[in-house]
């Protein structure tokens, strides 16, 4: 019977260069740390490496892009990137429909720190409500809404200015946008 022996092997990460790209983040780097290591016993040869998972903060997975390494040989891993599907806002923020004016449908933008109930509605001049694009629990994050120039009646709204709000427990804010026909 044959038996192994775990090692642990901890050596330093260099990072050589980190930059931000739209909504992820590159991170470059060359290490000679494998994680854990199992050997043999009677032949000092390595069997296999068990590498250690990534630990962060974001609202979804973290892809991990890593490529050849020769074990028992010396080896220089090449770049590695790391990148977050969506990084979590630090603040409540509706921005600014794009485009604007907009000719048949607009793009609204917002961003939740915290999971929260949204409702998001468009509301003509005199305060009435035309259409409501969302009204229901959202994860936190950066999320974009459509709005096609329709009521709630799924008629086509005349050309003209109107206001979205954005509503939260804890938050609000509201704009202006304008849609030409």
């Amino acid at each position: 019977m044959k038996s192994y022996l775990l090692k642990l092997i901890i050596l330093p990460i260099m990072v050589s260069q980190t930059y931000l790209c739209s909504q992820s983040i590159h991170i470059e780097w060359s290490s000679f740390n494998m994680g854990f290591t199992t050997s043999s016993s009677t032949t000092s040869q390595i069997k296999s490496v068990i590498g250690l998972p990534v630990v962060g903060t974001t609202k979804n997975n973290i892809s991990w892009i890593e490529s050849g390494f020769l074990v028992d040989t010396l080896f220089r891993t090449p770049p590695v990137g790391v990148g977050f599907d969506e990084l979590l806002p630090s603040r409540y923020y509706l921005e600014q429909n794009f485009p604007n004016p907009f000719n048949p449908s607009t793009e609204i933008r917002f961003e939740l720190p915290y999971r929260a109930n949204v409702h998001l509605a468009i509301y003509d001049l005199l305060g009435k409500q035309v259409a409501v694009l969302l009204d229901e629990e959202v994860t936190a994050g950066v999320h974009n809404m459509t709005w096609n120039g329709l009521n709630n009646f799924g008629l086509l709204v005349s050309s003209g200015v109107y206001y979205y709000r954005l509503v939260t427990d804890d938050f609000f804010q509201t704009k202006k946008l304008m849609l030409l026909r």
